[in-house]
């Protein structure tokens, strides 16, 4: 009827919006009510179904979503800055420049004559811009092949770990570079779960307020190489006799190799070892895109130049009475160190003659001289 479809849009207000007409609100069809039957004694309302409550409620519950979002993120946020405030504290990160182990010290005699040389062996570290290619990726391509684009913990390389471990494989740690720096530099070497979850904090730490290149370049000159050597430099020196920044792609290849057990692989000792190792290295090499089949294949074992050899006796009477003292005398950092005593070379080897000559059986004799200020000029025993 004409006259009752312009009675509809007047009380509607001319809107078709279903759920949204002037007077009317939401139920379901079945209860729908016409507002020109004479026999209904309700309200001129027309129920149009369920949709207000439910969007009212799906609104509630928004609201409470979105409360409860914002509490857990406060939370979070709030146990990040004290989380960064303890690593402050106890891990500086002026921590990850200093040498993770006493490094190299040499005493002399008053003449200048060498002693004794204790510590490992360190050297001045390394800048990634001057190294080569060739280098940097050797140890990318072995340790950290995804270095460049995670946060500190690489958690499709820890799954791969995790998987080809428990299917029997060849253990792999799943580690990253940035996680590594972290253990060495400020964790112990025990194996658990809790210095696992401090390693990867303090990963996530280094990743925020240092540069990719600094991590790799304070990895590099700390990590442990074999030989009491640390850091790139020295192990270059140590075993190839040339600068890290000099290193051919197949000495890269064999240094690269060392770190995952230096002390197994050390070529000074285990070459044969140092060698294979190497393979694997290159298989890497050309699986991350970093050499062709055909360079690896034409890339053979480098020979060793090993002429900084240590000739000096680690520690002798004199030398371990002396040296936590020398030590407290030199100041921290990666150079290597001599230090001038006060012993008296001739006057030494007259003391050590007059020990062994002398007749004592089974009895033992230990000697020390002293000038009247009180320097000691001998010791033995």
């Amino acid at each position: 009827m004409a006259g009752r479809g312009s009675r509809d849009d007047d009380l509607i207000g001319g809107s078709s919006a279903p759920g949204y007409h002037r007077g009317y609100y939401a139920t379901h069809e079945s209860m729908v009510e016409d507002p020109w039957d004479d026999d209904d004694d309700d309200l001129d309302y027309e129920p149009a179904g369920p949709g207000f409550a439910d969007r009212a409620l799906a609104v509630l519950q928004a609201h409470e979503t979105r409360y409860w979002a914002v509490r857990v993120a406060a939370g979070f946020l709030f146990l990040l800055v004290l989380i960064i405030a303890w690593l402050a504290i106890t891990a500086p990160l002026s921590k990850s420049l200093e040498p993770i182990a006493p490094p190299q010290l040499t005493l002399l005699a008053a003449d200048g004559t060498p002693i004794a040389r204790n510590g490992a062996v360190y050297d001045e570290p390394v800048d990634i811009d001057r190294l080569p290619d060739h280098v940097v990726n050797a140890f990318l391509a072995t340790e950290d092949r995804r270095f460049y684009s995670h946060w500190g913990v690489d958690p499709r390389g820890l799954a791969r770990a995790t998987i080809n471990n428990w299917s029997g494989g060849p253990t792999q740690g799943g580690s990253t570079i940035t996680q590594q720096l972290a253990k060495f530099t400020f964790l112990t070497p025990e194996q658990s779960l809790s210095r696992k979850a401090r390693e990867m904090l303090i990963a996530f730490w280094l990743e925020s307020w240092l540069t990719k290149d600094e991590i790799l370049e304070r990895y590099l000159s700390n990590a442990y190489f074999g030989d009491n050597t640390y850091g790139l430099r020295a192990a270059s020196l140590h075993y190839f006799y040339r600068q890290p920044e000099k290193l051919t792609p197949n000495q890269a290849a064999m240094l690269a190799g060392l770190l995952k057990a230096p002390s197994a692989y050390a070529p000074s000792h285990h070459y044969e070892r140092a060698v294979r190792r190497m393979q694997a290295v290159k298989a890497s090499l050309v699986s991350a895109g970093y050499l062709s089949a055909d360079e690896a294949e034409r890339m053979r074992p480098p020979e060793l130049d090993m002429r900084l050899v240590n000739d000096l006796p680690t520690g002798t009477y004199f030398a371990d009475w002396a040296l936590p003292e020398a030590r407290d005398r030199t100041p921290p950092g990666f150079a290597v160190q001599a230090l001038t005593t006060t012993l008296d070379a001739r006057l030494q080897n007259i003391a050590r003659d007059v020990i062994a000559s002398a007749p004592l059986g089974d009895a033992q004799a230990a000697l020390v001289a002293m000038r009247p200020n009180g320097e000691v000029v001998a010791m033995i025993g």
